[in-house]
């Protein structure tokens, strides 16, 4: 990407500026079972039935506030 002086605040930063990595990891958490209704059933993922709570829980708007 081009640097153009002057527009430093429209550069993207890279990954490794923007989030950090654990030295060790401590646990696995399956998303999967609170993505979908259900427990995560195959009914659920067949029917693409996603779990209510989670959605209101980490739903974005598009103006930043939940």
């Amino acid at each position: 990407m081009a640097k153009a002086p002057g527009l430093r605040m429209f550069q993207r930063k890279s990954l490794d500026q923007i989030t950090q990595i654990p030295d060790d990891i401590i646990s696995v958490y399956v998303v999967e079972n609170h993505i979908w209704d259900d427990g995560g059933s195959n009914e659920a993922r067949a029917q693409r039935r996603a779990e209510t709570r989670t959605v209101e829980e980490f739903l974005i708007s598009r103006c930043g506030r939940s």
